[in-house]
């Protein structure tokens, strides 16, 4: 509801009260029925376009009438959309954004924004952006939770007097170089200042510390 003076904001808030209506009293900016909607994916802002209400009609929302237009965001404008995304820990995030004279505010955050407006003004496929970056997401995830399970078998293992442990896992190569997993040198306990004794043969290697 909105309210063009005080006497007819009064009016209202009694009409609230006598209903026992909670309310919310947000201060009136004018910018000409215009707003601007960003789309947050990840850290970054994605797509961004400003909205037009329709006339005599307050809300620029797309499915309330407004027509939307490609629009390039200032930088402070960007801070205070991805700010608005990681204070409320959204990976994906609708932000609506006023311009006044005292610079751009956020009205609202939408975790579930829709895209229509916005895809038909953007030339980036917002639903490919939104897919390669859970696609992403999942990928750290999964590994995420592999390490973790690492961590938690190399907790259980204990070096028994020394006697061999069959261990299989897969390798990490750099180059030419095999980085071997923590958890092999944690029961081998190598030593980069000591020598060691390679026996290598297809799909084999031994490594045995070099008695001198």
């Amino acid at each position: 509801m909105f309210a063009d003076s005080f006497s007819s904001a009064s009016s209202l808030l009694d009409a609230l009260g006598a209903l026992n209506q909670p309310f919310i009293i947000q201060e009136y900016i004018e910018t000409d029925g215009t707003d601007i909607r960003v789309l947050v994916v990840g850290e970054k802002v994605v797509a961004a376009m400003r909205r037009k209400a329709q006339k005599e009609e307050k809300r620029a929302n797309i499915h309330a009438g407004g027509t939307g237009l490609g629009v390039e965001l200032s930088r402070e404008a960007i801070n205070l959309a991805l700010d608005t995304a990681q204070v409320l820990g959204a990976e994906i995030c609708g932000v609506d954004i006023l311009e006044s004279p005292l610079g751009p505010y956020v009205i609202e955050a939408n975790i579930s924004p829709g895209l229509q407006g916005l895809s038909k003004v953007s030339p980036v496929d917002l639903s490919g952006e939104i897919a390669k970056y859970m696609f992403q997401r999942t990928e750290q995830e999964v590994q995420r939770k592999k390490e973790r399970a690492g961590e938690t078998v190399m907790k259980q293992i204990v070096v028994n007097n020394g006697e061999p442990q069959q261990v299989v896992t897969s390798l990490q190569f750099r180059g030419d170089r095999i980085i071997l997993p923590e958890i092999v040198n944690k029961i081998a306990q190598l030593r980069e200042r000591k020598e060691y004794s390679l026996k290598v043969q297809k799909g084999k290697v031994e490594i045995e510390e070099f008695q001198k």
